[in-house]
């Protein structure tokens, strides 16, 4: 499918380097990059002017693939997995369980009855 031009004025490119757009029709060469396309080297757009499209590209635009954000937690500027903080807080739960049991069992003793001394 091509782009018709219309009654309005038409954007044919966004300049370099983000191009232009894609023409299936456009058969022309990429072997040159640069704003005035005279470098050597490819870079997806086409080296001649497409009609009034100054940077025609190679191939059909795609949406960059994006990363969806993980959920890192750094300290002092170190990640920290995600399994490790998991590990600290069963072991924190773990020690304060502990702490509370030994409490309450303390508690819960009776006093030892007092000795007399032996004579």
């Amino acid at each position: 499918m091509q782009a018709v031009a219309g009654g309005s004025a038409n954007v044919w490119d966004d300049g370099y380097p983000s191009g232009g757009n894609y023409w299936s029709s456009y058969n022309g060469t990429d072997v040159l990059r640069g704003t005035y396309q005279n470098e050597t080297g490819s870079d997806g757009i086409g080296d001649m002017p497409y009609g009034q499209d100054r940077y025609p590209l190679m191939n059909p635009w795609t949406s960059p693939v994006s990363t969806p954000p993980s959920a890192n937690v750094t300290l002092s500027g170190f990640p920290i997995e995600p399994i490790y903080l998991i590990i600290v807080a069963a072991l924190t739960i773990i020690i304060a369980v502990g702490a509370v049991t030994f409490i309450v069992r303390r508690k819960k003793k009776p006093p030892e009855e007092a000795k007399s001394p032996q004579t």
